[in-house]
Order: structure tokens, then sequence, then C-alpha cells
């Protein structure tokens, strides 16, 4: 696409995003029988994981959790770019925080923070967070490939207060506020699928599963507080986020202990509701060596 296309593409994007909630649903339900019975898009991919995660479903169980995912993934794209058009008032009416109380706490005792997230419910959603805290606020992102496509989600990413930082930018950047004396909140998605060298191995659904080890890493190397967040969906396009501290001291642990009660946490939440998780990604697309 052309420079020109993409700004075309943006200012539609805005346009859309001052749109009431009822007609982006009308989209959305649009989008869902295109994605799911026209395009078919990632289907093979989606029931493979599903069907590997839960041999114990029928294959009709695991249909109807599939079309409740593309459901569900239809909504999050287009409540990802109706965010543009949203106050902070109006993303407090639709996701709940619960144990917002933790951080004020882990603050007071001069800690900074790893929160360790996935992408479960409206990962893009939970963001709004960083001004309802005192920390300064750092969503880890894997930049895209498109230069504006990454502008564009860094720009929103940043609409509340956080400073979405790149990956490759991590301990570098933490470094820094830490010399600052700044406490800081590390939001890392930790579900994603990383390098085979350096990862961290464990059963998870079921399947030999690599994860990062960074977060731990981080934690343990400069002593801040590890904290999991769970992201429930109430409604369409209501939320519930929750946090749970995980370890105040995980320095004091040993190697995977941190990383292994995110993956124990992480598969409970799925399994409480699976439709919620990303399954068109290619998560188990590595082997262990």
């Amino acid at each position: 696409m052309t420079d020109f296309s993409y700004k075309l593409l943006f200012l539609f994007f805005r346009l859309f995003a001052k749109l009431p909630f009822f007609f982006i649903y009308i989209v959305a339900d649009f989008l869902f029988i295109i994605i799911y019975y026209v395009a078919g898009y990632r289907k093979k991919v989606v029931f493979e994981n599903l069907t590997n995660s839960f041999p114990e479903k029928s294959s009709e169980e695991i249909t109807g959790i599939a079309k409740k995912y593309f459901h569900h993934l239809v909504d999050t794209i287009v409540e990802t770019i109706k965010t543009v058009g949203m106050s902070f008032e109006d993303l407090q009416k639709r996701v709940k925080v619960e144990n917002i109380e933790l951080f004020e706490q882990l603050y007071g005792e001069g800690k900074s923070v790893v929160v360790f997230c996935s992408h479960y419910g409206n990962w893009e959603w939970i963001l709004f967070m960083a001004k309802m805290v005192k920390h300064t606020v750092l969503p880890i992102y894997k930049p895209l490939s498109n230069p504006y496509t990454d502008a564009y989600f860094t720009k929103t990413r940043s609409r509340f207060g956080g400073i979405p930082t790149p990956m490759h930018e991590t301990l570098r950047t933490l470094l820094s506020y830490k010399k600052e004396n700044k406490l800081t909140i590390t939001w890392l998605a930790a579900d994603q699928t990383p390098a085979v060298e350096g990862a961290y191995w464990a059963n998870f659904l079921n399947q030999d599963t690599a994860f990062y080890s960074g977060g731990e890493k981080i934690a343990k190397k400069l002593k801040q507080a590890a904290v999991f967040m769970s992201i429930r969906k109430t409604g369409r396009g209501k939320y519930t986020m929750d946090f749970e501290l995980m370890e105040a001291n995980p320095e004091n642990l040993s190697d995977g202990t941190l990383t292994q009660r995110y993956i124990y946490l992480l598969e409970n939440l799925i399994k409480e509701e699976p439709a919620y998780w990303l399954w068109s990604h290619r998560r188990w697309k590595h082997k262990r060596n």
C-alpha cells in the first residue's frame, strides 16, 4: 500500500471510531460471516490448536468454541479501532477494574512491578490503566514490520499515559528509570511465541510449549514484584480486570518458578472460558530441540 492509502485507511478508522457501539457490532457480525464462512481465516490453525489443547472435547464442542472465538475476534478488532474515539470515562464504564489497590500498596513499598498479562479478552483496552496508577506504565510491544501500522498502534496505546516500549529496548529502558529512582509497571504479554533458544519449556494446554523467560529475568534482576493480570469478558464490550500478586520478591525464587506460576494461572484462565484466548496465533510452531 502507498503512503496515501495508509492515510486514507487510518482516516476511515478515525471516522469508524466515532460510530456508536450498536453499529460497530453490526459490522462485527458481518465480519464474522466473511472471516469464518467465506475467507476461512486461519480456521485450520484454530481447530488444530483447540483439538490438541482439549483432546477430551468432542468435535461439536470444538466447533462451538471455534465459532465463539471468531465472534470474539471480530469484536476485539472493532473494539480496538473504536478505542481512538473513546475517552477514559468511556472505558471506565466498560472495563471494571478489581484489586487496583495492589499497585497503590506496591508503590508505597517502593516497588516497581512486572505485570504478566496475555492475549486474552481485549488486551488493547487494558492500557487505560496507566491513568489509574502512580507508577510509570511501560507496555512492552514487538514492533510491527509496517511503519505506518506500527506508528498507529503506538499512538493509540499511549493515549492514556502509557509509554509503549519496544521489546528489544526493555532492559535498557528499565535500567534508565531505576537510575532515576522512578517506579515502573512493565506490562508484558508473556504468552507470545519466543525463539527456541533461551525459551522456558513447559506442559501447557496438553502440549510441550515454549515461553518467554524475559519477564521472570527482569523481575529477578531488578527485584520487581510480579503480578498476574486476568481479564474476563462479561458481555459484549464489557470486561472485568483483576490483579493477583504472584511474588513480591522474585529474586529469592529458583529459576523457572515465576514463569511456571504464570503458566499455571494462565492455563486455568483459558480453561475457564476457552473462546477468549488468541487461538488463531501459531502458538505451537516451534518444537523443543
